[in-house]
């Protein structure tokens, strides 16, 4: 079923101070209280607004803590969310966090066909590492799809027939894995790598199902330019999988004003996921909802239909919740929630899925112009700056090595 939507520690009395030892004994209490930060860095609070804490349930991080101890069966890890994710705003840095702890690159993974700039026919942010991964097409050939989305994070239909797509990786893959829809009478698609031979794929199903043809580009070189063409209008795609032989592989499933309810609607979705082989998940909204005044009982309904949805595709897999930072909606330009009432709605999710939990207002600074010119939060007040993406990503890092 669809919803439908309608303080920080003062320490400037700090000074020189003598060797007295009640002045000693204040340095002390104050230095265990910041956590002995340096200045201009945000205390680390336990608790956020409302009581939420700042984690919780990391202990059900399972999956993970097994691939470190037998790092040959593999992670692929799935941010799925809103622009936190597909502005990759932590993603990268994420990954780069986890490769350096000893784990090998398994390639830039999903790369959605479900993004791009409507007035151009670029993608934005189309893989974890767009400079490794990308594609491009003709907005006027193809027509995004977001709400009740089939792909992880939106697919794309084609207009007419013959549309192209050309995906292009500029690293060596083992192999890429086209993610595309049959449904009664769909008709066909072809591929070639590197302008060879056309390979013909039937897309017909007596029912709408999720399939995936795997390409194998081991020998295609460093560049490999993949051409994909629909032959018939009104085929459906969801995107393509650069995977390489290492064990790690982090797959961004963000969309662009995505809110929760876009997401995990149908068994399409589930079966695109499941493509992606998730053994820990993501899973990340609350600041469009919260822009939009949607209720957080809405958010609520619809990270719970995620959950089962993941769950449905991999039993196993880890989950960890995530609510976003305070923003300029806080108390700059009010809305009819708090950030803390999402949080609180996804904390009380995670207790009840026995998921992990990441409390992110928690962990920033509240929002302000201080938190801007530091970085924390970019000029726009809705988005992580650079230190914030830094912040964000050494906080998951820490969780899945809790």
């Amino acid at each position: 079923m669809k919803m439908i939507f309608s303080a920080d520690l003062n320490t400037k009395g700090l000074k020189k101070w003598s060797s007295r030892a009640g002045a000693l004994t204040l340095i002390a209490v104050l230095l265990l209280a910041t956590g002995c930060k340096k200045a201009g860095e945000p205390i680390i609070k336990n608790e956020g607004s409302g009581g939420v804490p700042a984690t919780a349930n990391l202990d059900k991080i399972v999956a993970f803590k097994n691939f470190k101890k037998t790092p040959s069966i593999g992670y692929d890890l799935v941010a799925i969310g809103d622009s936190y994710i597909q502005g990759d705003y932590y993603t990268l840095n994420l990954k780069g966090k986890l490769i350096n702890s000893g784990l090998s690159d398994g390639g830039p993974g999903y790369c959605s066909f479900g993004r791009f700039d409507e007035s151009d026919s670029n993608s934005i942010d189309s893989s974890i590492d767009p400079s490794q991964l990308t594609f491009t097409y003709s907005a006027l050939q193809w027509a995004l799809n977001q709400a009740d989305a089939i792909g992880p994070c939106g697919d794309v239909k084609s207009n007419i027939d013959n549309a192209p797509i050309n995906v292009v990786s500029t690293i060596p893959l083992n192999t890429m894995t086209i993610i595309y829809e049959q449904h009664p009478g769909a008709g066909s698609f072809r591929y070639r790598v590197n302008g060879g031979d056309w390979t013909t794929v039937s897309a017909e199903a007596a029912n709408s199902t999720i399939a995936n043809v795997i390409v194998n580009t081991s020998a295609a070189g460093s560049v490999i330019n993949l051409d994909i063409e629909s032959l018939k209008a009104g085929q459906r795609f969801c995107g393509v999988v650069g995977r390489k032989s290492g064990n790690l592989t982090v797959h961004k499933a963000g969309m662009s004003g995505g809110i929760a309810v876009f997401f995990g609607q149908n068994d399409q979705w589930r079966d695109a996921v499941k493509v992606l082989n998730p053994k820990g998940v993501i899973i990340s909204f609350g600041t469009n909802e919260m822009e939009l005044g949607i209720e957080p009982e809405n958010l609520r309904v619809n990270v719970q239909y995620i959950i089962n949805r993941v769950r449905e595709a991999h039993p196993n897999c880890d989950i960890l919740l995530m609510c976003p930072p305070e923003t300029k909606y806080e108390k700059l330009e009010p809305k009819a929630y708090k950030i803390a009432d999402y949080g609180a709605v996804l904390y009380q999710l995670a207790l009840e899925n026995n998921t992990a939990f990441v409390n992110l207002a928690a962990v920033f600074p509240h929002f302000s112009q201080a938190s801007i010119d530091q970085g924390y939060m970019n000029a726009d007040g809705k988005h992580p700056g650079e230190k914030g993406g830094e912040l964000i990503a050494k906080t998951l890092y820490d969780a899945f090595n809790k």
